[in-house]
């Protein structure tokens, strides 16, 4: 009998997978509310899988039965389910499997919550809605997030950094809401491989210029909003930034990023308010359904993509650079103190971003704050390389 790669793959999950599992199972077998009929759901969940021609994600959900027990744990579920032909090559070479990301990349096409397209904004209004995916520098209980919308052909789509993918059949199992998309979902990466990935190249490529530690120290610091000029906006103000010191790039640099808190889209109005990193005001104006961004009182930028999810925040695309080059210490100072005691308040945003997804958007998050501890050398330093 011939084993089709596919078919190799699965059985090496299932191996890999049974000590965890079993030693799971072992751990909660007193638990006979939860676990009692996991046997029962796991066969009625897998059944309803192949009925809807998803026959591979059934038998990788198959490998891991600790997922059948989290969606009996209580509570709705939506499953973004990669068709057949979209999981394939993700289990072409059974021996460069990884158990860890290959869990991971399942628990990001899981959301903790029921998401009929009747739920999601349309266009550029988008949902953010949680996954089971954990971010530890995302701070508290907040999951990656899954940035969801209805495209103009009616159907919902996940956005992600370089691709969308689109829902083309809905199906229920129990408390289970199944949308099969055309592609699998890959988890949001650090600041410094999206940049690359997305066509960011000026400021990926000075990034890498400026030091092999610098970059890292971007990427690993928790809780950032950013918004990154495209290639064209970098080339733009060559010849002014050629007329700035240090301390001017720096500034208009760290007032590009909010430090200590993720601002998605759904948290923006006309009255939303943050603080830079470099201390300075920045707020928004949305014209015409189009979203404006301003640094101080004299410089603004169209955005023009909004809501990539990146491993410690997320990032939006503007079409120019905010060319402010104030600062302002001890407001960066106040903001600081501002944030940490926001979080400690609500330690998880996760509640936060789904009621603005739903329209709900409470007052604490209106007037945003941001810390002053980001290495502002790193972005200065790389946008003196661009220049």
């Amino acid at each position: 009998m011939k084993f089709t790669p596919t078919a190799v793959a699965l059985a090496s999950l299932a191996s890999a997978a049974y000590g965890q599992s079993s030693s799971a199972a072992a751990a909660t077998s007193t638990g006979a509310a939860t676990t009692g009929n996991s046997s029962d759901f796991t066969t009625g969940l897998a059944a309803a899988l192949t009925a809807a021609n998803l026959t591979t994600l059934a038998q990788v959900l198959g490998a891991f039965p600790q997922v059948a027990q989290t969606f009996q744990s209580g509570g709705n579920f939506t499953v973004f389910a990669p068709s057949n032909e979209a999981l394939s090559p993700l289990l072409a070479n059974p021996a460069a499997l990884n158990l860890t990301e290959v869990m991971g990349t399942l628990m990001y096409h899981i959301s903790p919550m029921t998401l009929p397209a009747s739920a999601l904004g349309v266009g550029m209004n988008h949902t953010i809605a949680p996954s089971l995916l954990q971010e530890p520098l995302l701070g508290g209980n907040n999951t990656a997030p899954l940035v969801l919308s209805i495209g103009m052909d009616g159907q919902p789509r996940v956005r992600t950094a370089t691709q969308n993918a689109t829902v083309y059949l809905n199906t229920t199992y129990q408390n289970v809401l199944i949308h099969a998309i055309d592609t699998v979902l890959m988890t949001p990466a650090n600041l410094t491989a999206t940049a690359s990935a997305g066509n960011l190249t000026s400021l990926a490529s000075a990034l890498t210029a400026v030091s092999a530690d610098l970059p890292a120290t971007l990427d690993n610091t928790p809780r950032l909003t950013v918004f990154a000029p495209n290639n064209a906006a970098f080339a733009a103000v060559q010849s002014v930034a050629s007329t700035l010191n240090v301390t001017q790039i720096g500034n208009v640099l760290e007032n590009h990023i909010i430090n200590g808190t993720v601002v998605y889209s759904t948290m923006i109005s006309a009255n939303t308010t943050a603080v830079s990193a470099a201390g300075e005001t920045i707020s928004f104006q949305i014209m015409n359904g189009t979203v404006y961004v301003m640094s101080g009182n004299t410089t603004m930028a169209r955005v023009i993509r909004t809501d990539i999810p990146i491993t410690n925040g997320v990032v939006h695309i503007i079409e120019s650079v905010l060319a402010n080059t104030m600062s302002n210490a001890s407001a960066a100072m106040a903001a600081e103190s501002s944030y940490a005691q926001a979080a400690t308040a609500s330690p998880s945003a996760t509640a936060g971003i789904a009621g603005a997804a739903a329209g709900a958007t409470g007052a604490g998050y209106q007037t945003m704050v941001a810390g002053t501890t980001l290495a502002a050398a790193v972005l200065g330093a790389a946008f003196a390389v661009i220049a």
